[in-house]
């Protein structure tokens, strides 16, 4: 009954609550330009193009000033256009840097199918010019640093991976292993309880550390994602983090008889997570109401810790409160884990 209705429900008003709304503006996108070359042609793209899209409330404004407010959570956007754009688009090479607010992102999808089509109509509106206009996307971080979407979405994407991994790879495992008798035949040897964990952890935590190294090859091989930190602070981190989901996952399995039901409390923890945690957008702009339940899930600290090494190259000496709860839930979830257990 709960996989056929209750979850179903769950999901609507979660993702109702996060982009739904009488109070979201989704059609009235607050973007602003800074023209820098107030030619003849850079009007025709500002007042001919920009300003005529309605879901666009178009500002204009010093880039510096315009930059550090996008940083800041103020506007969805920004468009720059070079000083010399209209010789750049005359020798068929114009380029406009575009810049999102990495605090916005649930918009940027959105601003940018339109500025796609901005592509199109400004070529039509230079007539028998027909010059390439290339929209270049950069991504604007709150302390500062630039980066590209992926690069925000990678260390969401280790995060996940280090979650299920370990929630139905060890949860579902150890109760399949429980209803199987698996455990039972293991309880008449002389194998301590803790020799039994520790072989379980070791093994999991360099499949999840393969996983995390093959996702970050591609990010940066295929996508070109950048990589600002440490990758050995970045390491450091995200062993403290998979330790803790470890021990998460050992307490799902430590008790539960059944496979299925243990596949089901895994999922109830998983979903909430994934969507609730910053993984593929910020977290920031959701409704009060959920702001609470944010602050106990671990793999929000998780991602947000691996963003900062990696995307802002913030140190992880740095990160007290982020190292603090994912050491707390690893000594709490190890250590009840270790009391619960139970081999039948």
């Amino acid at each position: 009954m709960f996989w056929s209705y209750a979850f179903p429900v769950f999901l609507i008003l979660l993702f109702g609550a996060i982009f739904g709304g009488s109070n979201s503006e989704p059609f009235r996108l607050r973007v602003a330009v800074a023209d820098q070359d107030q030619s003849y042609f850079s009007r025709i793209l500002v007042d001919s193009a920009l300003a005529r899209i309605p879901t666009f409330r178009l500002t204009e404004g010093n880039l510096d000033s315009l930059l550090a407010e996008l940083r800041d959570g103020s506007g969805i956007m920004v468009v720059e256009i070079p000083q010399g754009f209209g010789e750049q688009l005359l020798r068929s090479d114009a380029r406009v840097r575009v810049h999102y607010s990495e605090a916005n992102m649930r918009f940027n999808s959105t601003a940018q199918a339109v500025m796609q089509v901005i592509e199109y109509h400004f070529a039509q509106r230079m007539k028998g010019f027909q010059p390439p206009l290339k929209f270049e996307n950069v991504m604007v971080g709150k302390q500062g640093a630039d980066w590209d979407y992926i690069d925000y979405l990678l260390p969401g994407l280790i995060g996940i991976s280090v979650m299920s991994t370990c929630l139905f790879s060890i949860g579902f495992v150890l109760t399949s292993y429980r209803e199987k008798g698996n455990l039972k035949r293991l309880q008449v040897t002389p194998l301590p309880k803790w020799v039994f964990v520790s072989a379980i952890i070791i093994q999991r935590y360099f499949i999840i550390l393969s996983q995390a190294v093959l996702l970050l090859a591609i990010a940066v091989v295929v996508f070109g994602a950048h990589i600002n930190g440490s990758l050995f602070e970045a390491w450091l981190f995200l062993t403290l983090g998979m330790l803790a989901f470890i021990s998460l996952g050992f307490l799902i399995g430590a008790r539960i008889a059944r496979a299925e039901t243990g596949a089901g409390i895994a999922n109830v923890i998983f979903f909430p997570m994934m969507f609730l945690s910053g993984t593929f957008f910020p977290v920031d702009n959701l409704p009060a109401f959920l702001q609470p339940l944010l602050k106990i899930l671990p793999l929000k600290y998780l991602v947000e810790g691996l963003r900062k090494i990696v995307v802002e190259d913030v140190s992880v000496l740095s990160l007290g409160v982020e190292t603090t709860v994912l050491a707390a839930c690893t000594i709490v979830f190890f250590f009840i884990s270790l009391k619960i257990f139970r081999w039948q």
